[in-house]
């Protein structure tokens, strides 16, 4: 599938992530990416058929519900050992606490 718009999920740098999230206003699907901040490599790369955002600039809380609606079936619960260094989970955490920082970007056209 491809994608229209994309907005990246700063967190706070003590965690080391970033979540891109992928859409094309008005289109059903959207793909969620969580990477790794210095290395850029993904951690997860998750496409969501059934999750839409209706406009080209979201608000920060829907991005982040997007991707807490995204990332729910992959995190660890925060009560199991190690939930900490799961990115997915961290992630997650991050966008369910309102903690990312969302910046939109231009994909290549």
């Amino acid at each position: 599938m491809e994608y229209k718009n994309m907005a990246s999920g700063i967190g706070p740098n003590i965690f080391g992530i970033r979540v891109d999230i992928e859409w094309t206003p008005m289109r059903w699907g959207v793909r969620v990416t969580v990477r790794d901040v210095d290395e850029g490599e993904p951690h997860k790369v998750i496409h969501h058929p059934d999750a839409a955002i209706q406009l080209p600039l979201s608000a920060d809380s829907d991005l982040s519900a997007v991707v807490r609606a995204t990332l729910a079936p992959y995190r660890k619960h925060c009560s199991s050992a190690g939930w900490i260094d799961d990115p997915v989970t961290v992630a997650y955490e991050l966008a369910d606490h309102g903690d990312f920082r969302w910046v939109p970007e231009k994909l290549a056209g």
